[in-house]
Formats: C-alpha cells, sequence, structure tokens
C-alpha cells in the first residue's frame, strides 16, 4: 500500500497535514523529498 502524504518538518518532528491510519509495532519506509519553494 503506497500513500503520499504531505509535512512541515519543524526542526524537531515532521506534522502532518492529515491523520495516518498506520498499525502500532510495524516498519514503515519514508521518502523525504523538499517541495520548491
Amino acid at each position: 500500500m503506497a500513500q503520499i502524504l504531505y509535512a512541515t518538518y519543524d526542526g524537531h518532528v515532521f506534522t502532518p497535514e492529515k491523520n495516518l491510519d498506520l498499525l502500532p509495532d510495524r516498519r514503515y519506509l519514508i521518502r523525504i523529498e523538499m517541495q520548491p519553494a
């Protein structure tokens, strides 16, 4: 299952723009790309 989500990084953590429906105790692959300003 692939999802695209948008998040903001405040220098410490990523805050997603929408709630995530992720299962606990699972490994997830996260790819981070910066959008042009």
